[in-house]
């Protein structure tokens, strides 16, 4: 009788030992699973914010050129992308360098170095370099007597490396200020082996019979 109740006993701790492993390991499972999926949302919102900022900096720069070197171009087309205080403190719109010039072509390149977001702020950063290139004449009736159209050079684009800041109004993103941080970098040339200091391989020695005297 004793022996089938230490029986019964062992056999109740065991289930209960096997029960708690069990909830342990179901716990652990549903964490595990639970955090998988967070650090994915978190990353595809990256991504996704990292993708609308990238696309926002690209149009909205490309469209400030165009207003810049065209006076045609509307003017409200750049609230699309920027807050007008940013507008505003922008030199370049608010110069007339090309507006004696017929501007033929020009494009706008912009090369993106670092992003700075997270999924749930409302601010970002982006730093990119900004290339422009443009081709136009001065108009003729601009000319003065005695000179040609040789006498007045296109004005150089100021362009170059700048920090973008984009703030998120609860609707959509915005570039709410440019800052020039340096103007025209100059990438640096890649690394290449200067081959006067390398080591020469030595040459391999021939071997050379030897004749040795027996007598």
């Amino acid at each position: 009788m004793e022996d089938s109740k230490k029986e019964k006993i062992k056999q109740d701790f065991l289930r209960l030992h096997i029960a708690k492993r069990t909830m342990v390991y179901i716990v652990r499972t549903i964490l595990i699973v639970m955090v998988t999926f967070l650090l994915c949302a978190l990353a595809f919102f990256t991504s996704e914010r990292i993708s609308n900022l990238y696309i926002l900096a690209s149009e909205g720069m490309s469209a400030r050129a165009a207003v810049v070197f065209s006076k045609e171009t509307d003017r409200s087309v750049l609230e699309e992308y920027f807050l007008p205080s940013c507008l505003a403190r922008d030199e370049w719109l608010a110069t007339d360098a090309y507006s004696n010039y017929t501007i033929s072509s020009y494009s706008c390149n912009l090369d993106v170095k670092k992003v700075s977001v997270l999924p749930w702020s409302s601010t970002a950063t982006l730093t990119a370099i900004e290339e422009v290139s443009v081709k136009g004449t001065v108009m003729t009736d601009k000319i003065e007597e005695g000179k040609t159209a040789s006498d007045y050079p296109l004005p150089k684009w100021r362009g170059g490396k700048y920090e973008i800041d984009f703030v998120n109004d609860g609707e959509r993103w915005y570039i709410s200020d440019l800052k020039l941080l340096e103007e025209d970098p100059q990438e640096k040339p890649l690394n290449t082996p200067d081959l006067s200091k390398s080591i020469l391989p030595m040459a391999t020695p021939t071997p050379t019979a030897e004749v040795y005297d027996l007598w």
